[in-house]
């Protein structure tokens, strides 16, 4: 900075210094702007988001002293405002012991922030109508009601929780009031189901619910009156051993359920079965 100042008032006479005191104060004030500037060297990014100096050719890049180079940028202080890094406790969406546990989610890395449980593709955008939508810690009853004849619970390839049915009697129910004509508009990760004990079709979660053709797969399920060949998602292959792929087929248990009752049924399965399953309206879908 003094070799600069020299600069600016070289050409100032002796006997001319007291009326040329305001233009040495100001060569000073510009001597030290251009220092912070390096004297015309040309700033650049430095690791950390700091901006620091590259010297020009001129020399100005000498160590000063402590061996620091000339126009070098100090260290943050205290008093400085860069954003400290954020701290991420790591999410446990695998632990079924954690409240936040769910079959059907995944470590996200996101571009920014902080890792956090989101859904698998598979179930992505599904709206979950219960205590298990993503970043609330799942809790059972008594959030959802359950009427006679079922309990909270997940069906098999579901994203979301709901009343399942399980092994009490229903009470038949007292039909009073007509249905609605047109479809039910379900959120998505559900579908309409005429589910038993429910005089109208309610929207109950989808097993088969898709983003993607590769979310589905063609299966049968021979325990069932028909066994016909159906699409299902890759969730309900995983999760329902009595469904076996037709790509690779696998045996099931002598224990599996038909899915009604086989003296009330006529097969219809189609004469050509489905060669292919695509998931169409986020439905796995036999074509």
């Amino acid at each position: 900075m003094m070799a600069c100042l020299a600069d600016r008032v070289r050409g100032t006479k002796l006997g001319a210094v007291d009326r040329s005191a305001g233009r040495v104060l100001a060569a000073g004030l510009l001597c030290a702007s251009a220092a912070l500037l390096n004297c015309g060297g040309h700033t650049r990014a430095q690791p950390g988001g700091l901006a620091g100096t590259e010297p020009s050719t001129g020399g100005s890049g000498q160590a000063g002293r402590g061996g620091q180079a000339a126009g070098a940028v100090e260290p943050a202080t205290a008093g400085s405002r860069m954003t400290p890094p954020l701290s991420c406790p790591p999410p446990s969406c695998t632990d079924p012991n954690d409240p936040y546990y769910h079959p059907w989610r995944e470590v996200v890395e996101p571009a920014e922030g902080c890792a956090y449980c989101g859904w698998i593709s598979s179930c992505r955008d599904a709206t979950c109508l219960y205590g298990d939508s993503l970043g609330q810690p799942i809790e059972l009853p008594p959030l959802l009601d359950c009427p006679p004849g079922y309990e909270v619970g997940r069906l098999a390839g579901a994203c979301c929780f709901s009343c399942v049915r399980n092994q009490d009697p229903i009470t038949p129910p007292v039909c009073d009031q007509p249905c609605l004509e047109e479809p039910l508009q379900c959120a998505f990760g559900y579908h309409e189901v005429q589910a038993e004990g429910h005089c109208c079709p309610k929207c109950f979660p989808d097993p088969s619910y898709c983003t993607t053709d590769t979310d589905c797969a063609l299966a049968r399920r021979p325990a069932n009156c028909c066994a016909c060949v159906v699409a299902v998602s890759l969730r309900l292959l995983s999760e329902d051993a009595c469904f076996t792929p037709l790509e690779s087929p696998r045996p099931t248990a002598d224990t599996c359920a038909p899915d009604h009752d086989c003296t009330l049924i006529d097969c219809g399965c189609p004469a050509q079965e489905p060669t292919v399953a695509r998931c169409v309206a986020n439905r796995c879908t036999a074509i």
